[in-house]
């Protein structure tokens, strides 16, 4: 069992790296909604691409200034819904990322691999 989890850690690492090296990004549909007062309800919705092609992947997540992870859901290949709340003080960072796992000497542990944000209106 522990060879098996190792070993989709180490797979999980590499699809995180396979990720970086085919230059996925992420833009956002609806930059606005991140400008709404504290406390409203918005739906973000963004696309991933890989150049010119979308780019699906499950478990993808999305926080606001540090907070909780919202989960997304796939709409069609590439393209993902969130419904948020805007955080009190406002957005003042946006993360969206895939879930991973990294293997070290030190044991298997998280390691979420961050995507950048094209037109990230909180940079």
């Amino acid at each position: 069992m522990k060879a098996f989890l190792v070993g989709l850690a180490a797979a999980l690492v590499v699809a995180a790296g396979a990720l970086a090296k085919d230059g996925v990004v992420a833009r956002l549909e609806n930059p606005v909604a991140l400008s709404y007062p504290p406390g409203a309800k918005i739906t973000l919705i963004w696309t991933l691409r890989a150049g010119k092609k979308p780019f699906g992947a499950g478990g993808i997540y999305v926080r606001l200034n540090g907070g909780r992870k919202n989960p997304a859901t796939e709409l069609a290949t590439g393209r993902f819904r969130a419904r948020l709340t805007v955080p009190r003080g406002g957005v003042r960072s946006i993360v969206i990322a895939v879930p991973a796992w990294a293997s070290t000497p030190g044991g298997t542990h998280r390691a979420d691999w961050r995507l950048p944000i094209v037109n990230d209106p909180t940079r």
